[in-house]
């Protein structure tokens, strides 16, 4: 079912379309620099060249800003090229009901379920404007003329152009046309990364939670979290008369199984109190190992492991650990019938994983997936607090950059409650706050894709005519004239090129093969 948001969104489009095309009929556009070039309205200006000149004038600044550029776009270039072979290989061990779909390919707001539909439009215009805006001041740097240049609408600014003179282009020099392809994604990763430094610190290291405890994530289906009025964004304050301050409280809270429990939560800024069966549930059963081949069901509760009370977490991981792999045991459980528990055994012989004993379950108490209230501003205010090694920055990194993936960006409302601001950003309302802080980190995230998606080395993106060019430059070295030179060259770029796109497709084909 579409969303409103997504309705919206089209009717706005088809309108606008309809009535650019109207005005562009009977000329009413002309005369204000506006153009219609099929869906889009391109508002050309020549205030914008003299912009461009005037900040062209400090061409020592940008020839090193150039030269900076191409040194950050050629690393860029390596990792993002990486990154989309990895995940070229990952797809290959993705079940083709987990499979990306081609609208989650595409960064388009509003047509991506990730990326919301305002912010993504303002972050995306940012990128494109700043983007096309440095590749008009290295080229003018360079003494390239530019034909055109403006901005692009369709209900609002998405982006911008600027149009160097190409023959002028083709003659240059290959470092200086280098500086002028860098230029682009230099200036997206650049202001990705000032961006997030002012998210950061100054907008999420003021907030902190208003109450310790944990947030449910999700509801294991049949469990008794399932059963109640529990909601996905509800903080977990107590479970009985036990606070939960942390998972570790929630993986080690000693109540009898299998009895109704009150549970507090705080929903956004108020307090709620549910009643809930209480006990370890089975949330999933891993295919191929002993769970998976008995009776036992999602939302099920494990209530004893060979006659040993199992009340949590801890008290199941600890009894599992005590056995040994291919050890026979005996499974106390509850499933639920159409009004009450009832309780049944199964005894199976456990598997063997990394030299443990393993029964191929995933449990969670009550039936909910949490994580800690602390989580947001720890992990966006101090994202490398705790990383020691190279491979911790880089988890830190990529948790960093997956909020949208975790459904937290922009945060959704009843979440944002949980915590209050404070210093002098408390002077704004709430929701300024939010959007304020929501539109930074998407003109980050934005960015960001957009400078290491053009560093790629495939023609016709900026790093791919770098690549080129630096293909051209080898193959001369090593004594091929230009004309051969450049056939080589062009061959290896457009390779590559074909190459990478195939990587990109495979994301979406090779799960589903």
């Amino acid at each position: 079912m579409l969303s409103t948001g997504f309705v919206i969104a089209l009717l706005l489009i088809f309108g606008f379309v309809g009535a650019i095309l109207v005005l562009d009929k009977f000329e009413y556009l002309e005369p204000y620099g506006l153009d219609v070039s099929g869906p889009f309205l391109m508002w050309k200006t020549e205030g914008g060249k003299n912009f461009i000149n005037k900040l062209a004038e400090k061409k020592r600044f940008w020839t090193n800003y150039g030269s900076l550029g191409l040194i950050i776009v050629s690393i860029s270039m390596i990792i993002i090229f990486f990154l989309v072979a990895w995940s070229a290989y990952l797809a290959t061990s993705i079940p083709a009901e987990q499979a990306p779909e081609t609208i989650e390919i595409l960064a388009l707001p509003g047509i991506n379920p990730l990326i919301p539909l305002w912010f993504g439009i303002l972050g995306l215009a940012v990128a494109i404007i700043v983007h096309e805006f440095s590749h008009g001041i290295l080229a003018r740097v360079a003494d390239i003329d530019i034909k055109s240049l403006g901005l692009i609408f369709v209900v609002v600014p998405i982006g911008a152009f600027v149009e160097p003179n190409e023959d002028q282009m083709e003659d240059l020099e290959s470092i200086k046309r280098g500086r002028i392809y860098a230029a682009g994604p230099t200036t997206n990763i650049i202001l990705a990364l000032v961006v997030v430094l002012i998210f950061s610190t100054l907008f999420m290291g003021a907030i902190s939670a208003r109450e310790e405890g944990v947030v449910i994530s999700g509801i294991v289906e049949n469990s008794p979290a399932a059963a109640s009025d529990l909601r996905e964004g509800e903080q977990i304050l107590s479970i009985g008369h036990e606070r939960i301050r942390n998972r570790d409280d929630l993986n080690s809270v000693n109540i009898t199984p299998v009895e109704n429990v009150e549970v507090e939560t705080l929903r956004g800024d108020s307090e709620h109190s549910h009643s809930i069966t209480s006990g370890l549930v089975v949330a999933g059963m891993v295919a191929g190992y002993p769970m998976e081949r008995t009776d036992i069901e999602t939302g099920d509760i494990i209530t004893a492991i060979d006659d040993s009370t199992v009340k949590n977490y801890d008290d199941f991981s600890e009894l599992l650990d005590s056995k040994e792999p291919y050890e026979e045991i005996k499974v106390t459980y509850h499933s639920k019938n159409e009004t009450d528990y009832e309780e049944y055994n199964v005894t199976f012989e456990l598997d063997e994983r990394n030299g443990d004993a393993y029964m191929g379950v995933m449990v969670t108490y009550l039936g909910v997936t949490t994580w800690e209230v602390d989580m947001i501003p720890k992990l966006l205010s101090r994202p490398y607090a705790d990383a020691e090694n190279l491979q911790d920055y880089v988890q830190s990194s990529l948790e960093y950059i997956a909020l949208p993936f975790l459904g937290l960006s922009p945060l959704p409302e009843e979440i944002a409650e949980l915590y209050t601001i404070e210093g002098p950003l408390s002077v704004l309302p709430s929701n300024s706050f939010w959007i304020i802080a929501n539109s930074l980190y998407w003109i980050f995230w934005l960015n960001l894709l957009v400078g290491l998606f053009n560093s790629l080395p495939a023609v016709p993106l900026d790093g791919g005519f770098i690549f080129k060019d630096g293909m051209k430059n080898l193959v001369k070295k090593i004594g091929l004239n230009d004309d051969k030179g450049e056939k080589v060259s062009s061959a290896i770029a457009y390779g590559l090129a074909l190459a990478i796109l195939f990587l990109l497709l495979w994301q979406l084909i090779g799960p589903r093969i």
